[in-house]
């Protein structure tokens, strides 16, 4: 999974494993985090242990996926941020942090990189991102990434704001 791994200019983004429980634990298991997710709540141990073996499959079958996101100075497990495929079959932004990891600009650091992964090596035509309506900071770092905001859908049985950003606005 060596090949995955990709750098900022601040963070590394890995492809978690089993190993990684604990920290990624850590940082879904807050409501403070959970909130701004489908689920509304934090996370289970052994949830977050499915979420660390559905991006190991995903990187394997589709070669793209959500990293775990460490702080280069620390290798400290911040949070989660890439790519994840979609129920319209288009391919979705996802991240999300540990609050002490908030408004040092990570989010908008790790939706670069992964809008580049996506455009630049698996030369995708879209990508999408849903966010809660009410998540005022997740719009706007989405917007300041290129994305453009949309209507209300329902995303999975929740009402979500779209996002998305077309391969040709990439490139302008």
């Amino acid at each position: 999974m060596e090949q995955y791994t990709r750098y900022s200019d601040r963070l590394i983004y890995k492809v978690l494993s089993e190993k990684d429980l604990e920290e990624f634990y850590e940082v879904l298991k807050l409501d403070e985090v959970g909130k701004w997710l489908l689920t509304g709540r934090g996370k289970t141990k052994e949830e977050v242990l499915a979420k660390i073996h559905l991006y190991i499959k995903q990187f394997t079958e589709l070669g793209y996926g959500t990293w775990g996101v460490f702080e280069k100075t620390t290798n400290k497990l911040i949070g989660q941020a890439g790519l994840m495929p979609t129920p319209e079959k288009y391919i979705g932004l996802i991240y999300s942090f540990h609050p002490e990891a908030w408004g040092k600009g990570y989010g908008t650091e790790s939706c670069m990189l992964a809008l580049s992964y996506g455009f630049n090596e698996l030369k995708t035509n879209k990508i999408t991102a849903f966010i809660k309506p009410e998540n005022d900071k997740s719009s706007h770092v989405l917007e300041k990434c290129g994305l453009t905001k949309g209507g209300i859908e329902d995303y999975e049985g929740i009402l979500m704001r779209r996002f998305e950003i077309d391969i040709k606005d990439w490139f302008k």
